[in-house]
């Protein structure tokens, strides 16, 4: 009988046994009933679907045009791997955020006087994000500049422009090309049919939320 009963909610730490249903519009139906009820303000996400190419691909298609030597270069895989910024601008962007709040209090409580010295620091974050935006992308480019730069460093003898316009094209050409279609079947055969996550969520505050599994493509 104990093994039968239902688990009751736990009042010391407050979690709530998860509910499974056969169909998810009422999970959604549930999942929105429950939400209501939480306190404060709904937070929206919407979810970032990515693919990457396995290693062996990436191995296959250096030796088809002969990058060997430029492997390591920084810059090879930047356009479809993404831009990585550095951690400054994540902070700046937060600190942008806070301003923002004391602004907007600031006017609410109609304290206009100390709102030159915040619009002044808003600016200037602001200013450094872009900076630091410009400058990240540039270098994270795949053209002759970064390619000279870096052969020049890195010791690697040959003209950088027969790696560029010859090799690195060629190259970059069949990349974007070959992406193209991964992310397009990934999108049609996957993440629009069977991947278990919408692709919009709102949350509250307390709100409880339950990882289905980790996603393991090479399983799929």
């Amino acid at each position: 009988d104990a093994i039968k009963a239902p688990i009751r909610a736990s009042s010391c730490y407050g979690i709530v046994p998860t509910q499974l249903h056969s169909k998810n519009a009422d999970v959604r139906e549930i999942n929105m009933t429950e939400l209501d009820k939480l306190g404060g303000e709904p937070v929206g996400f919407k979810s970032r679907d990515t693919v990457e190419f396995h290693d062996l691909y990436k191995r296959k298609l250096i030796k088809k045009y002969f990058l060997e030597k430029i492997v390591h270069l920084p810059q090879i895989w930047s356009s479809v791997e993404g831009i990585s910024y550095p951690q400054r601008i994540h902070d700046a962007r937060a600190e942008l955020r806070c301003l923002e709040k004391k602004k907007d209090a600031l006017i609410r409580n109609r304290k206009y006087s100390a709102i030159a010295e915040i619009d002044e620091a808003i600016d200037n974050l602001e200013k450094e994000i872009l900076d630091i935006e410009k400058s990240t992308k540039d270098n994270d480019e795949l053209n002759l500049d970064n390619v000279s730069t870096w052969l020049k460093d890195a010791g690697v003898e040959g003209d950088p422009r027969d790696f560029y316009f010859d090799q690195l094209t060629r190259f970059e050409g069949q990349l974007q090309s070959d992406y193209k279609k991964l992310k397009n079947h990934a999108n049609e055969r996957f993440f629009s049919k069977e991947c278990r996550v919408d692709e919009n969520c709102v949350l509250k505050e307390k709100s409880q939320v339950m990882l289905l599994f980790n996603l393991n493509i090479s399983e799929k």
